[in-house]
């Protein structure tokens, strides 16, 4: 190849990546001057994880298992598996939630009113809100949980 040739590719390759850079540096200046659009989801977070059930009582402010805490029976709302109430290492205590079971979509609403000591699920919940979703002898479901308030 002649060197006039070689210099006609070069001056060629130059005008194209002086080219693409003008076109990218256009692009840039044009959505500098577009707004930019949050996401301002006021959605609440949802979060996925097992959930079992207890059947622990608290009766008369005696409590039956060592899993009642102290904090519970001074504010007087030992648990029953009567309510629909749940116990938690996510969130906080009086925080309202609702469970949905994934398998067939049953829904209930429940107070978190515990800490959970379970690693293995995300969420215990009384009998009697576990019952709203599914059958006790299943044990532990797939559940997704939203925070009501």
């Amino acid at each position: 190849m002649s060197k006039e040739v070689k210099y006609i590719l070069l001056i060629m390759i130059s005008f194209i990546i002086i080219g693409v850079s003008f076109t990218l540096l256009l692009i840039l200046l044009a959505m500098e001057n577009q707004p930019v659009e949050l996401n301002r989801s006021t959605d609440p977070p949802i979060i996925f994880g097992y959930a079992s059930w207890y059947d622990y009582d608290c009766l008369y402010g005696e409590c039956k298992t060592k899993y009642c805490s102290l904090d519970r029976k001074i504010e007087g709302k030992c648990y029953s598996q009567q309510n629909l109430t749940c116990a938690s290492r996510d969130f906080p205590r009086e925080t309202i939630l609702m469970i949905t079971n994934t398998a067939n979509g049953k829904q209930v609403t429940c107070r978190v009113n515990d800490y959970v000591e379970n690693p293995d699920v995300i969420i215990d919940l009384s009998s009697k809100t576990f019952k709203a979703l599914a059958p006790l002898s299943i044990g532990i479901i797939n559940v997704e949980i939203e925070i009501i308030n």
